[in-house]
């Protein structure tokens, strides 16, 4: 590909006049304590990359350094700072960012040097800092510097003195690489501001979402429905009934065993009320008339604990289908719903398939996980033989009193996962709800009518939020391409006017970028035998003079 007129292409080497790894230092104190030959400055990481555009450095954490090594390293306007390891698999190193004006007033008094893991760059006078940022980061995106990048374990690491002398990049004259500089920088300050707007409106779909629950658990969200005139049980009414309904039940079957002679069956724990228990932390929600609170317990028909039979990975039958039978775990509750991806399976003779298959309506509660995911529940409706594994207690709802749905969507509401959160037991990276606190766990519970109202109105909110986050999905992918649309063009010379347009336009001579490089390699003594193209693609000779940089610089 051609450079348009008057560019010319060089190594990054070529432009830079100093390059420094940078210094972690040491834990700040007080002055008092701290070493006197020790300076306070705040120390730009790889953490800092991702919002810098708009942080500008302001989480840069406070360490100290010895002023000699401050005197190397001390970052200022126009120095390039270049992430050389710590990057992994889907964030490769080589990011770049650039320190301006902004930067250094968000380090306050203190001076701004860059970690161990970067490297300081400065590049000539000359050369603006703002264009050289431009192509290292259309590099980037472009997945062009992974050339020079070296892996151990799980790291990556920039093989910098490769990285310098490797990056070729198009160089403009210079009031054409301010233009396209600022010209760039306008339209990826725009792109910005619609991810930041989109990840504002996807925040606040994830709000509408804990809002329509928080409204569905005291009652509001069905005032209206409750207005309409109608004869409807009250909650607890129909739970009496059914507490007489199991005790006759129970008296039934007791009195069967003894006239066969057989032992009395186990006692149900569902046969009366049990006792609610809720955290002294949490305020529960002042329910309306016709609705009870009631123990989680005194709903149910069953609890259950999943299979801990060793599962392998799912592999695909003849019939397009997978061998063995699928255990669900908990990888498989995810936002509230199950999620067949990442099947694990297990023989069908290695379990017990009729004590263990999963059927529609059961509540699978995830009773085992990190501290932040643990307690979060899914119901099973899905036309499929599974089984589930032992860090999931299935629920099985009396559906003549509660709708699994309801009762799923009180477990994930914003007031059942802080009560996940106040009665979890944490032991080194995993946490645990026991069975008994979860039977004993306080349910808001209306007449089942309003239950089945109250699914149907989340149900619809839930829909609409969904294919509100598919759009902006959707958009949000349009606008991660946008950067590397903008820096394509402007590295092809599109984004403005060429230098030599402006010069033709306007009836005047310019130097062109061969001009500028050869001043700035004579200047710098960094003329490594640089090959540069013309804008009609073909090689220059390079300098006669060998000007190599010293390698002690890096």
């Amino acid at each position: 590909m051609s450079l348009p007129s008057g560019w010319a292409e060089t190594n990054l080497e070529s432009l830079v006049v100093h390059a420094l790894g940078g210094e972690w230092g040491e834990a700040d104190l007080p002055e008092g304590a701290a070493d006197p030959a020790s300076v306070r400055v705040r120390v730009v990481r790889g953490t800092e990359f991702r919002a810098w555009e708009r942080e500008k450095g302001a989480t840069a954490v406070v360490r100290r350094i010895s002023r000699s090594s401050l005197a190397r390293r001390r970052l200022a306007v126009g120095d390039l700072v270049v992430e050389t390891s710590g990057g992994g698999i889907r964030q490769p190193v080589g990011r770049t960012l650039r320190i301006d004006e902004a930067a250094l007033a968000a380090a306050g008094a203190d001076p701004l040097v860059c970690s161990n893991f970067c490297r300081q760059v400065r590049l000539h006078p000359e050369v603006r800092a703002a264009f050289v940022q431009l192509a290292l980061t259309h590099l980037y995106l472009d997945g062009r510097l992974d050339a020079f990048q070296t892996q151990t374990t799980n790291l990556r690491n920039l093989d910098f003195p490769a990285f310098l002398a490797g990056v070729t990049l198009p160089l403009p004259p210079a009031a054409e690489q301010e233009r396209i500089a600022a010209r760039a920088a306008q339209l990826l300050a725009r792109t910005g501001r619609v991810r930041e707007r989109l990840e504002q409106v996807g925040a606040t779909v994830k709000r509408l979402r804990q809002s329509v629950l928080a409204a569905a658990f005291d009652g509001s969200l069905t005032a209206d429905w409750r207005a309409e005139p109608a004869v409807i049980e009250p909650f607890f009414e129909l739970l009496a009934r059914r507490f007489a309904l199991r005790q006759r039940r129970f008296a039934a079957e007791c009195r069967e065993a003894a006239a066969a002679g057989r032992r009395p069956p186990r006692r149900p724990r569902n046969l009366a009320p049990a006792a609610w228990q809720a955290p002294e932390s949490l305020t529960l929600p002042s329910l309306p008339a016709g609705w009870a609170l009631v123990a989680l317990g005194d709903v149910l028909e069953r609890v259950q604990q999943g299979t801990s039979v060793r599962t392998e990975a799912a592999v695909p039958d003849d019939v397009g289908g997978i061998g063995g039978i699928p255990v669900l775990r908990m990888p498989n509750i995810q936002d509230g719903e199950i999620d067949l991806r990442d099947l694990k399976t297990v023989p069908p003779e290695a379990v017990d398939l009729p004590n263990l298959a999963l059927r529609r309506g059961d509540i699978l509660f995830n009773r085992t996980n990190s501290p932040e995911l643990v307690g979060k529940a899914a119901v099973f409706e899905v036309d499929r033989t599974a089984i589930f594994a032992s860090y999931l207690l299935r629920l099985v709802c009396d559906e003549r009193l509660v709708v699994p749905r309801y009762v799923c969507y009180w477990i994930n509401s914003p007031w059942g996962r802080a009560w996940a959160r106040a009665v979890r037991t944490d032991c080194v990276s995993q946490s645990n709800i026991n069975g008994s606190k979860l039977l004993a766990m306080p349910l808001p519970a209306p007449p089942l009518a309003e239950q089945r109202e109250i699914v149907r109105r989340i149900e619809a909110v839930f829909g609409l939020a969904a294919r509100t986050e598919e759009r902006l999905a959707a958009a949000g992918a349009r606008v991660e391409r946008l950067p590397r649309a903008i820096l394509s063009r402007a590295l092809a010379g599109e984004l403005v006017a060429t230098e030599a347009e402006v010069a033709a336009t306007e009836g005047r001579a310019y130097e062109p970028a061969a001009e500028l490089l050869r001043r700035v390699l004579a200047e710098t003594g960094q003329a490594a035998r640089i090959g540069r193209r013309s804008r009609s693609g073909r090689k220059e000779a390079a300098p006669e003079a060998d000007f190599s940089m010293p390698t002690s610089a890096y």
